[in-house]
């Protein structure tokens, strides 16, 4: 079973899929483990009880949503900003 890398006041954690990345961003699973994304506004945020109910392999991470929000930063895609020059 993983165990988060440090404990959140808020009782607030995203789960992180380490065995790939997009790029260099880290995917994190949607809410209720529906799948994967990169982007924090469509990540899911569990409590450490439901994370720890949720995570079944060894690359899957319990990382306090503070750390995270920390080490955010807002991007650019270049894939993204070319679709809508060509509309």
């Amino acid at each position: 079973m993983n165990t988060p890398m440090q404990t959140s006041p808020t009782d607030r954690y995203y789960i992180q899929d380490n065995r790939s990345y997009c790029g260099n961003c880290i995917l994190f699973w949607r809410p209720e483990g529906a799948g994967y994304t990169t982007h924090l506004d469509d990540a899911g945020i569990y409590s450490l009880s439901d994370a720890h109910r949720r995570t079944e392999r060894d690359s899957d991470a319990i990382i306090p949503a503070e750390l995270i929000e920390c080490a955010a930063s807002l991007q650019v895609d270049v894939q993204r900003l070319n679709r809508l020059i060509k509309d």
